[in-house]
């Protein structure tokens, strides 16, 4: 998860993006994990013996002025049904502390997985339903 967290702070400086790296950052971290344990499931239900380094997760930081968005790759198809957390629990919040900070958060089924997709606006200016629609049809995986 730290190369992760480090890739996106060094997109976000290239860009002298400062105000929402703290934000951007904890949702990779979120994200990263998620793709992580998706991916060790998807081996063990398949008797894949993949060392942890070796799992097939991608991570895709794409910057614009208004926005980052975030997409990260794992290979199970199975997107998650998240319930609601209970707040005492040590996991099954990461999903409720990314929608809490996004501007927009979508899954999108592909060949070989999913992909988690999320948008993160600059001084927290919510996206026009005409954009939040434009980036989900943009989007390829």
């Amino acid at each position: 998860m730290r190369t992760a967290r480090n890739h996106v702070l060094e997109v976000l400086a290239e860009h002298s993006v400062d105000d929402i790296a703290e934000d951007v950052q904890l949702i990779v971290s979120e994200l990263v994990t998620n793709a992580m344990r998706a991916a060790q499931r998807f081996a063990v239900n398949r008797g894949v013996g993949w060392a942890w380094y070796e799992r097939p997760v991608a991570l895709r930081v794409i910057y614009r002025p208004a926005w980052v968005h975030l997409i990260v790759v794992d290979p199970d198809p199975v997107v998650p049904d998240p319930a609601p957390a209970d707040l005492l629990e040590e996991n099954g919040r990461g999903l409720s502390i990314v929608d809490s900070v996004a501007a927009l958060h979508w899954w999108m089924p592909g060949d070989h997985g999913k992909a988690c997709h999320v948008v993160v606006t600059r001084e927290q200016t919510p996206l026009k339903p005409e954009e939040a629609d434009m980036l989900r049809r943009r989007v390829i995986l």
